[in-house]
């Protein structure tokens, strides 16, 4: 057997992504983040609904808990960047924004806007 035919280790840590990869990786990531947020997300929204006392334990519930919290954070960091690397997509299968400058472009302006809502949510959550 050759040894230069050896599989190689690829530390992904050490491998200096571009920011379109980071951004299609981060739109998977929280595309699962949305659909495992789901069940909570319905449970908590039927809770406030059924009474005065449901909206105030549900309340009670987000106020008591740093967990939940930023985990709220982050799904409303998910909602927004899924749904504008979602556009971004679309707009790349319909050909526009295809060149290398413009999906630069897109990429950061998906990401800088994510960041944007995640700070939003820290602000209104904390």
């Amino acid at each position: 057997m050759n040894p230069h035919s050896r599989p190689v280790f690829l530390n992904l840590l050490r491998i200096r992504l571009p920011l379109n990869a980071l951004v299609s990786i981060a739109h998977r990531i929280s595309g699962v983040m949305l659909v495992l947020s789901i069940p909570f997300i319905i449970y908590a929204l039927e809770l406030s609904l059924q009474s005065e006392t449901g909206f105030a334990e549900v309340q009670a519930l987000f106020k008591a808990s740093f967990t939940l919290r930023l985990s709220m954070m982050l799904v409303c960091w998910a909602w927004v960047h899924h749904a504008l690397a979602g556009i971004r997509y679309l707009l790349i299968d319909l050909d526009i924004g295809v060149s290398r400058a413009s999906s630069r472009l897109s990429a950061w302006l998906v990401a800088g806007t994510g960041a944007m809502a995640l700070l939003i949510a820290a602000g209104a959550w904390l």
